[in-house]
């Protein structure tokens, strides 16, 4: 059932990848600053070192933790008896909003930003940089996740929607596609776009401080960390974070010794 549950996300993750990665090249937002073979080689080996060590750490995925959670009676959703309908949407909301609070505390706490500094420093955005993200921060989103899951009770239906429409998401505000002015203010107002996003990646710390969310934008609006644009737009807006715009920042083995480095700044 495991590896049932990590072919079809993960499989999921990769087709939405090919297609949106296609989508960018033809209709690009801003043109790309690095050399995108090396960088997208760094980004996918980062990718190989997450997806491996979460198969021998992690024993079970969040459809697991569903799975259990039924068996045993177990959570909040269960001990509400709530209409299994309501209880996806509950879900699909709350497993939103435990991902925005993680990130939340990702920014805020010091020892947890220099684990997710290693997101931030890219200078560029595109679909790879859905790919960059440290271990310790990639494993700890499954953890939060799987505890989300098993603390609510929630139905399995619930948590392969949120899976999927995470891992699609995860993509898409991240990609460099250039979208119809009107089309992204539309969307904007339920999803984060990549114009949402990109502004969290600014190099602008309040602008990075900003759109914490994954999946859907009003948590930002309704807890005041939303900001509709860049200071200096989104061509002139400079990406990553200071330090990283010397390239030998963007090697593989820099970035998994960066939360570790001293006298890095922000």
């Amino acid at each position: 059932m495991n590896y049932y549950n990590a072919w079809l996300q993960w499989g999921f993750f990769l087709l939405v990848f090919l297609v949106l990665a296609i989508w960018e090249s033809n209709r690009p937002r801003r043109t790309l600053a690095q050399v995108k073979i090396l960088r997208w080689l760094n980004h996918f080996s980062l990718f190989a070192i997450n997806m491996t060590l979460s198969h021998f750490i992690i024993p079970f995925f969040a459809i697991s933790s569903a799975l259990w959670a039924r068996e045993h009676n177990f959570g909040i959703l269960v001990t509400l008896n709530i209409n299994p309908y309501i209880a996806v949407i509950v879900t699909v909301l709350a497993l939103d909003l435990a991902l925005y609070l993680f990130h939340v505390l990702m920014h805020r706490l010091p020892v947890l930003w220099r684990v997710h500094q290693v997101h931030h420093s890219d200078t560029d955005l595109d679909t790879s940089t859905a790919l960059r993200f440290h271990p310790i921060e990639f494993l700890l989103m499954l953890w939060v996740r799987i505890g989300a899951v098993t603390l609510l009770g929630a139905p399995v239906l619930g948590v392969v929607v949120y899976e999927l429409l995470f891992s699609g998401m995860l993509i898409f505000n991240h990609c460099n596609i250039k979208l119809h002015p009107l089309r992204e203010r539309q969307l904007r107002w339920l999803i984060v776009t990549p114009d949402v996003h990109r502004i969290h990646h600014s190099l602008n710390e309040k602008e990075h401080n900003s759109n914490l969310g994954f999946v859907f934008s009003f948590w930002d609006r309704s807890l005041g960390t939303h900001i509709i644009d860049p200071l200096l737009g989104h061509p002139a807006m400079r990406l990553g974070l200071s330090f990283a715009r010397r390239s030998r920042e963007q090697w593989l083995d820099r970035l998994i010794c960066l939360p570790f480095r001293r006298n890095i700044d922000k």
